[in-house]
């Protein structure tokens, strides 16, 4: 699978805690590239739960600051760091846009988001 030309959530996904990678039903390469690299070995999982946790807070004061100052500079500054990492721009991208997703299907009802 190259990092580049290929979208890594068509062969990967994460568990519920963001933090152990799985491989889609049925992808070989999904599963060569977590044997190969070893993408859950070492301390990448703990590293992976912990980006997902901390980018569920940041979509939590995100979803406060749209409720209560939609248009304040810290609203605007939460939401393009929330792009930023939506982009890629973050390390462990995949347990990042798990957040990003779970987060916005949790608060959207209490948000409006």
């Amino acid at each position: 699978m190259h990092p580049v030309w290929d979208d890594p959530s068509e062969h990967l996904e994460l568990d519920k805690l963001g933090a152990v990678l799985l491989a889609k039903r049925g992808s070989k390469r999904g599963q060569t590239c977590i044997d190969i690299f070893g993408l859950n070995e070492r301390d990448l999982p703990d590293t992976r739960s912990k980006v997902y946790k901390t980018v569920v807070y940041k979509m939590s004061l995100l979803a406060q600051s749209l409720s209560k100052s939609p248009n304040s500079k810290d609203t605007k500054e939460l939401l393009d760091e929330i792009i930023k990492i939506e982009e890629g721009a973050e390390e462990h991208t995949i347990a990042a846009r798990k957040a990003i997703d779970d987060s916005q299907k949790n608060l959207a009802p209490f948000f409006n988001i």
